[in-house]
This record gives structure tokens, sequence and C-alpha cells, in this order.
């Protein structure tokens, strides 16, 4: 493998940050919206096992999950982990403004 030189490696990074909130959001919209209704799919986990089989269903529907509780709460999709929105689903709606303010 060739060294990569500074400006290189910004575009790789740029590149990766760009495809992650791209991919997030296009998830979420599509879980969302129940696309996979429209082209055929009973459920989004036989379109994403089909459509997407070199990706796990899990992750897909992490990204989904966590994009929709983003979204609920007025968040950017794709700028938090997952686990900490996925974690907010066991909280109680009065609770979730405190601890986004921590």
């Amino acid at each position: 493998m060739s060294l990569l030189n500074e400006d290189k490696i910004y575009d790789l990074i740029d590149l990766i940050n760009d495809s992650h909130c791209d991919f997030a959001e296009s998830v979420t919209t599509l879980y969302i919206n129940q696309a996979y209704s429209v082209i055929g799919f009973p459920n989004f986990k036989s379109f994403c096992t089909e459509t997407f089989p070199s990706i796990s269903y899990s992750m897909l529907f992490e990204h989904a999950k966590a994009g929709e509780i983003a979204l609920s709460l007025s968040l950017p999709v794709g700028k938090y982990s997952n686990s900490s929105l996925l974690a907010m689903r066991k909280l109680h709606v009065d609770v979730i403004p405190i601890v986004l303010k921590v």
C-alpha cells in the first residue's frame, strides 16, 4: 500500500463522515416511510436481507431505529451513536430533555 499524503487522508475522512450520515439518513427514510412495501416486500427485514446481502440486518435496523429516535427528538440523523439513541427508547418522554442537556 502506498503512503497517503495529508490531503488524501482528509479527503477519506470527509468521505467517511459524509457517507455515514447519508447512510443513516437513507436507511431511516426507507424504514420510516415503509418504502419496502411500495416495492413489494412484506417487511423491513426481508427487504434488507434481499436488497443488502452484504450488510447485516441488525446493523440496518439499529440505524433505522436510532434515526427514528433522533428525528423524534429533533436531532440530526447519523450524528449521535446508535447505542446512545437506542438507550433513550427506555426513558420516559419527560426525562429525555434532561438527559440531552447533560
